[in-house]
């Protein structure tokens, strides 16, 4: 999901063949091979509940992951950088002062310098 890696486990099906056991049909009661593929089928029910399970939990350790750093951003970062727009902008409004000082200066006529008197 959205780049995250999941890991996937697979299973080949774990429910078998009567003959495909290891023991005699002959040696064993009915209910002995009813009690085993039943407990093959709850098997590969687990192995599959696994897979969920592990794909939950990496889901849920790359949210708490990318909460710590939404939560980073807005208490760390996201305050700095609105500091730093701060300044700067102070710093273009001064320097515009500045200039607008200057400009006016400049058509006052005397070009900013100072005249000297001759006696």
């Amino acid at each position: 999901m959205w780049g995250v890696r999941i890991p996937e486990v697979h299973d080949a099906t774990v429910i078998r063949s009567s003959d495909a056991r290891a023991y005699a049909l002959s040696g064993v009661s009915a209910h002995i091979g009813e009690t085993v593929r039943r407990f093959e089928e709850v098997l590969e029910l687990v192995l599959h509940s696994v897979s969920v399970e592990l794909r939950a939990k990496k889901l849920g350790s790359d949210v708490k992951k990318v909460t710590r750093r939404i939560n980073a951003l807005d208490a760390v970062v996201i305050p700095a950088l609105a500091r730093e727009v701060r300044a700067i902008r102070q710093t273009l409004e001064e320097r515009e002062r500045e200039d607008l000082f200057r400009i006016k200066r400049f058509k006052g006529g005397d070009g900013g310098m100072p005249t000297s008197t001759q006696s």
